[in-house]
């Protein structure tokens, strides 16, 4: 790696340099014009120099670039096997995080279905029953035995937060046939979606969540996790 002390001597030396160089220019005119044909020819003589200048004032700067630009990709070489190990052990660990999260959202789902469709069974076991009693009369116990019905159930995942870890759900959208896509589309005159465009799909995923389907779509919801230290 280069020597701080080789830098700052390099930094003098070129900033010197620039002080002559800068001293050296011929400066041009606001308001130069040409009137003649020598005129001409004398600016395009003072543009070569012009330009011959830039490529000396290139080569002055590569002097001192060159070095860092040397000494920055060493120490990016350096890093970066370092750097590569903590993004794979990061990855690696977001995908066990989000794989164990939508493990226990499916099973929530699962439980939460399982007792959605207990609750449906007794719902219309009690109406029946609430049926039969009104049949004779029974309005009061009729209205009891349906209060007496729980409501819809719903599951709450037991996940404990973590420290520092977040995760949010990001919907996204899936073509899974692309003929049923340009169908559904042109049907409601709607051309956004003739064709598989994928980023204006997933807005539409984002925006409803995947409450609005759509024909040959599949729009599902995937964990993103975030973390700081």
């Amino acid at each position: 790696m280069q020597d701080p002390k080789v830098l700052s001597t390099a930094a003098s030396l070129t900033k010197r340099a620039l002080e002559e160089f800068q001293a050296s220019l011929f400066e041009v005119p606001e308001d130069y014009e040409i009137t003649d044909a020598d005129d001409l020819a004398a600016a395009g003589t003072v543009l070569r120099q012009v330009k011959s200048r830039f490529t000396e004032l290139e080569d002055l700067r590569k002097t001192m670039t060159r070095p860092l630009d040397q000494a920055k990709r060493a120490v990016l070489e350096l890093f970066a096997p370092v750097e590569s190990n903590l993004k794979l052990a990061e990855s690696r660990l977001k995908n066990a995080v989000s794989s164990f999260l939508r493990a226990q959202e499916a099973e929530r789902r699962r439980l939460e279905a399982e007792l959605r469709d207990k609750q449906e069974a007794e719902r219309k076991a009690a109406e029946e029953k609430a049926a039969k009693l009104r049949a004779k009369g029974k309005d009061e116990q009729a209205d009891d035995v349906i209060s007496r019905v729980d409501a819809t159930p719903i599951v709450v995942a037991d996940v404990p937060k973590v420290p520092g870890v977040s995760v949010r759900g990001i919907w996204k959208a899936e073509v899974t046939d692309l003929l049923a896509l340009i169908l559904w589309s042109a049907a409601r005159e709607n051309d956004s979606y003739l064709t598989a465009d994928m980023p204006t799909l997933n807005a539409y995923a984002r925006a409803t969540k995947g409450a609005a389907p759509i024909g040959g779509v599949r729009f599902y919801e995937e964990a993103s996790v975030a973390v700081r230290s």
